[in-house]
């Protein structure tokens, strides 16, 4: 009986070593992201301003894994995120600001460094490399002709804080972008396309369920 009980023991001790050192979970959340830029271009010698607009609500959904020793820990995710913003075009010869709702879905790998402040409290930050699948922009006649010309590959940085409660894990974070996510922007009627530099930041918060 006793050799049982010390077996049933040693396995959970295993099981719950297990656990602290390597886990794997559900994620998912909500983001507030904006397509940010601000070009001038000169159209017909008349001046349009190509500028950032109000932000948009999205979401992603995806994988963690975490590997902790003591209170450090490497957090690398896999998820499918849907982002973007609005840009604002104003200028000579536009009578009134035209709005243009760009739509973007991207995989995105964060890789996270954390380190825990307290048993359930931590601070990250990290990496963040993004592939994007599919773009599309929306607005009146004059927007849904305009054609922003992207980068598939990015690359960014996260920072943020984190709560541990059971098997939920919170986060809450920045993300800022290292690279050009818009390159250039094709004018239709103009042979040469604008340069551009746009980016698409955005506050990510987040809830993970540990398996």
């Amino acid at each position: 009986m006793k050799k049982y009980l010390l077996i049933i023991v040693a396995v959970l001790f295993i099981h719950t070593a297990r656990a602290q050192f390597f886990q794997i979970g559900l994620k998912g959340g909500i983001s507030s992201s904006k397509t940010q830029v601000g070009e001038l271009f000169s159209i017909d010698n008349n001046d349009v301003n190509y500028n950032t607009g109000s932000a948009k609500l999205g979401w992603h959904v995806g994988l963690y894994t975490r590997i902790k020793i003591s209170r450090f820990y490497i957090q690398p995710e896999l998820l499918f995120a849907s982002t973007g913003g609005e840009i604002e075009v104003t200028g000579q010869g536009i009578s009134t600001p035209q709005l243009a709702e760009i739509d973007l879905n991207k995989l995105d790998v964060p890789v996270m460094a954390g380190f825990f402040l307290t048993k359930s409290f931590r601070i990250f930050v990290g990496p963040t490399f993004s592939y994007l699948i599919s773009d599309e922009i929306k607005g009146t006649e004059l927007i849904s002709d305009i054609r922003q010309n992207y980068k598939k590959a990015t690359i960014g940085y996260q920072a943020g804080l984190g709560l541990d409660i059971s098997r939920f894990n919170i986060d809450l974070k920045y993300e800022g972008n290292l690279s050009k996510l818009g390159e250039s922007v094709t004018i239709p009627g103009i042979s040469e396309p604008f340069s551009t530099d746009l980016r698409n930041p955005q506050v990510i918060a987040s809830v993970g369920f540990r398996f």
